[in-house]
């Protein structure tokens, strides 16, 4: 699977869309957050946004190999485990912080600069709050290279992942700008 255009979950790629656009209207590339929208949509739809990226990766020293085909990247993890929906309704909370501490234990973060990183480890989530669920549906899958490691952390995000019987009202995503001089109220459907 490669993505180049933008073509990854439209929440992450409005929220991509938003802060690019608050950085191009910072710098005086863009006039407004509206314009900056619009030019960071041009460069989704062009591909000047993922020659960017991959030009950081290799710049930073990442393998770009990973960046052009994300999917087979996955398969070179030596355990995986799924955490399933435990009840049908609705994923009602994921406990990001928790799913960020665990990231670190499997080795996707460091805790000191001096800690190693796995670079096969990660969460990968198939459902987000708000979305409905059967019980037994996969919600995320835990990556890492180790099977022991990798099993406590799927339990951690099981727990961290609470549900309801009915529908649940997903928040924005971003609600305020906090700049050097003020705390700016920001609204979603500038994105329409």
């Amino acid at each position: 699977m490669t993505m180049k255009s933008g073509d990854g979950p439209a929440d992450l790629v409005n929220l991509c869309l938003v802060e690019a656009a608050q950085m191009l209207k910072q710098s005086g590339k863009a006039t407004s957050l509206r314009e900056g929208i619009e030019m960071a949509r041009e460069h989704l739809k062009n591909g000047k946004a993922f020659a960017k990226f991959r030009e950081m990766v290799i710049r930073q020293g990442g393998d770009v190999s990973v960046v052009d085909d994300v999917e087979s990247y996955s398969s070179k993890a030596n355990a995986s485990s799924d955490i399933l929906a435990k009840s049908d309704g609705y994923i009602a909370n994921i406990d990001a912080m928790e799913v960020g501490l665990t990231g670190v234990d499997i080795g996707a973060g460091r805790k000191t600069s001096d800690d190693s990183v796995d670079f096969t480890a990660g969460i990968y989530f198939y459902k987000k709050v708000g979305d409905a669920v059967t019980a037994g549906d996969k919600v995320a899958t835990v990556y890492g290279s180790d099977a022991n490691i990798v099993q406590k952390a799927a339990d951690r995000i099981a727990k961290s992942i609470s549900y309801q019987a009915t529908e649940v009202a997903v928040p924005s995503l971003i609600t305020h700008f906090v700049t050097k001089d003020s705390v700016e109220e920001f609204d979603m459907s500038i994105l329409s």
